[in-house]
């Protein structure tokens, strides 16, 4: 599957814009082309790309005695690394959303803090809730109440122990970016699930490596119950790889997707922007709460 946008690629604005929306629009909209770029570099490298090579080993024989039959497939030829251009335009997208992000915030607040404290004024994202509220309470007066319903939404702290937020990939990927740590994006592998052995055995093993892996890495293992003598098995693994960029979550590193992490990030920071700027106009008194929708196009 190859990079694809869901969501619009910019928010459409049926009112008269202030000084500020402009601003915001461009960074969205330089994000979707900055997006689109790294679709069509995606296609062409996938193009010219020579597939891995795997070396599979056993126990079939040899081991007869053991009840149980293993088999396992390495990496024998690693594919080759994606060009550090890649990891550079996938940065330059996530810089463009995440100061859209900060250019809401900063149209949102008065002169007299953008003057005596210009360099606070930006987008906060938390994954723990007190320290969004700290933050909230050091604020407070800064913003219109329903910015700070907005902004509360948004925060990565909502989303419950089995979910990924999206803005809280973003903060990681950006703080990453902006301390001159480049987001590397690897051609890693991906579990696609167990191998397929026929005929089925009653209890089997499955083992799947998901991320960054090098020649000489176990891709895949299987165990399962060896056959009666004479009876033929056939093994058939799956293999799968995608652009991926690692994020790192309580200790541990997964290996992000770049086509779901992308379409997520976008889409929240999208609609993040649109609820913000709706916020604004009622704030302005320009929009009924009650009809807000109606602030923004289609």
């Amino acid at each position: 599957m190859i990079l694809a946008l869901r969501a619009p690629r910019t928010i459409s604005i049926r009112s008269v814009k202030d000084e500020y929306d402009d601003g915001i629009i461009a960074k969205l909209t330089r994000a979707a082309d900055l997006l689109d770029s790294l679709k069509t570099m995606q296609q062409e490298l996938r193009d010219g790309r020579e597939p891995p090579e795997y070396k599979r080993r056993d126990n079939a024989r040899g081991e007869e005695t053991n009840p149980i039959v293993w088999a396992e497939w390495v990496l024998a030829k690693a594919p080759a690394p994606l060009p550090l251009a890649f990891s550079a335009l996938l940065g330059d997208a996530i810089h463009n959303l995440r100061a859209a992000l900060d250019y809401c915030t900063w149209a949102a607040v008065d002169d007299k803090h953008r003057l005596s404290e210009p360099q606070r004024v930006a987008f906060p994202l938390y994954g723990q809730e007190a320290k969004f509220r700290n933050w909230a309470a050091e604020k407070k007066g800064w913003y219109g109440e329903p910015t700070m319903g907005v902004i509360e939404r948004a925060q990565p702290f909502q989303a419950t122990a089995d979910q990924r937020h999206p803005l809280a990939v973003l903060q990681q990927l950006s703080n990453a970016d902006k301390h001159r740590l480049l987001n590397v994006v690897h051609f890693a592998a991906i579990d696609l699930g167990p191998v397929g052995i026929t005929p089925e055995p009653v209890v089997q093993r499955h083992a799947g490596t998901n991320g960054k892996v090098e020649e000489g890495d176990v891709l895949i293992r299987v165990e399962f119950p060896r056959p009666v003598r004479g009876h033929e098995v056939v093994l058939r693994p799956v293999f799968g790889w995608y652009e991926s960029v690692p994020y790192e979550r309580d200790g541990e590193v997964e290996y992000l997707r770049i086509d779901l992490m992308l379409t997520a990030v976008y889409e929240l920071a999208v609609t993040t922007v649109t609820d913000m700027h709706i916020a604004r106009r009622i704030e302005r008194g320009e929009v009924d709460p009650d009809d807000a929708a109606a602030a923004v196009g289609d």
